[in-house]
């Protein structure tokens, strides 16, 4: 319809506020072009200005308005967050941002979703908007039903006793770990324990006795009673049996296996030098081994002794170390985690010189100049007399002007936030130039 008479016109749908839940996140997308009516043509919006400008460029934003709230209205107005975005006035451009359901938001009565407040000159064009729920849904408070059945339920004795001593006799050793796969069949098998590394795998087996598909199923080391090995496929072979762990050893039931598939047994071993074995403890033990760390190392030294040294130190805190060295990121300015100073020791700062709040500002004006006198071995760059950074070289892209040093220049529009972003200076002439 006519979005003539009001920039308050424009796009609304009613959301159904019975799927929001308190603390889930909803993620908002679309296309949108911006078009003049007369011409057809594709109008530019500047994604540097997200607010009500005078000049009327700003470009499509989302609102989501909830009426009859508890408290007040809500009114959420939600600006394009995709990093480095610039409009392409000729094709769609994508839109996302997200927000959080409050409690005051999930009270509402009434929630709409609003996209308006842009020229009044020009169309609104949107494709594929989407308000979709983000990650995992938060949990309801509705209370957990009572079970429908309240009486107990005995279970009944088992009519075979239980087995108190393992039913088969014979002990199935690993082979040497240089005599290659040992072939086991299916059905009841005790296992011996292996004092080194013994593997049981499920393999198919061609007719020149080559082996394909091979997959663990279970493992004994160092002594230890056989495990299921880690995987789907052992999980869902052995599904509901467990290895019973005897004296003489651990004793399963091994399923048949399909398609010419067979179970092997294969053992391995391995030796540590003291070096390594060293190594694998600090690696546990610290947040790194280095190789001063080997180097240092007394011989005969045992690990207890080496714990015992390390309790005696002064305590140091690696979350004090931490926090003194890096500072929080965030896309605004937020009251806590606030990142420090850049010009306090041992901060992180960003690695761009202006942000989008050093821009034109209807309350304040922004001065930039360029400082440089002879014998100075780089150029100084200031914000309303606040030294910002400090370049080799600096110039406009229009070749036809030239910055003069130790002038100021007041800024146009907001500078874009990231490493090689452009910002524009207003000329004498009236004109403005970038850089």
């Amino acid at each position: 319809y006519d979005r003539g008479s009001s920039e308050w016109r424009g796009i609304r749908q009613q959301l159904d506020n019975r799927c929001f839940v308190v603390g889930a996140e909803y993620k908002i997308s679309a296309k949108f072009r911006l078009l003049n009516p007369s011409t057809g043509e594709g109008e530019t919006c500047d994604t540097n200005v997200q607010y009500n400008s005078g000049e009327r460029t700003q470009c499509p934003s989302v609102v989501v308005y909830g009426w009859q709230c508890e408290g007040d209205d809500v009114y959420w107005r939600f600006w394009n967050q995709i990093p480095g975005f610039d409009w392409d006035k000729d094709s769609f451009n994508d839109f996302e941002n997200s927000f959080m359901v409050t409690d005051q938001l999930a009270s509402c009565k009434s929630v709409h979703v609003y996209v308006h407040q842009v020229n009044r000159n020009w169309d609104i064009v949107m494709d594929d908007m989407k308000i979709s729920a983000a990650g995992t849904d938060a949990p309801t408070y509705a209370p957990t039903l009572f079970p429908t059945e309240t009486g107990v339920i005995t279970t009944p004795k088992p009519t075979v006793p239980p087995t108190s001593m393992p039913t088969v006799a014979t002990v199935t050793d690993c082979p040497g770990d240089t005599t290659g796969p040992m072939e086991v069949a299916a059905g009841p098998i005790m296992l011996a324990k292996s004092n080194s590394l013994c593997i049981l795998t499920k393999a198919v087996v061609d007719a020149n006795g080559a082996m394909s598909s091979i997959a663990p199923v279970a493992r004994s080391y160092d002594g230890q009673a056989w495990e299921k090995s880690a995987g789907e496929f052992a999980t869902m072979l052995l599904y509901g049996q467990e290895f019973g762990d005897y004296t003489s050893g651990s004793q399963i039931t091994l399923p048949e296996l399909d398609g010419g598939s067979k179970y092997f047994l294969t053992s391995y071993s391995y030796s540590l030098s003291e070096e390594n074995t060293v190594a694998r403890m600090l690696e546990t033990a610290t947040f790194g081994t280095t190789l001063s760390d080997l180097e240092n190392w007394v011989q005969g030294t045992t690990f207890v002794d080496w714990v015992d040294d390390q309790i005696k130190k002064p305590i140091t805190s690696h979350r004090e170390f931490f926090r003194q060295r890096v500072n929080p990121r965030f896309a605004h300015s937020l009251p806590i985690g606030r990142s420090d100073h850049a010009c306090k020791g041992q901060s992180r700062w960003r690695k761009f010189t202006f942000a989008k709040t050093d821009g034109e500002l209807w309350w304040k004006e922004q001065w930039f100049e360029a400082k440089f006198n002879d014998g100075d071995k780089y150029i100084t760059i200031k914000l309303n007399g606040h030294v910002r950074t400090v370049v080799e070289s600096i110039a406009f892209k229009n070749p036809e002007y030239i910055l003069e040093f130790n002038k100021k220049y007041k800024m146009r529009r907001r500078p874009r936030e990231y490493v090689d972003g452009d910002f524009d200076l207003y000329m004498d002439d009236g004109s403005y130039q970038s850089l």
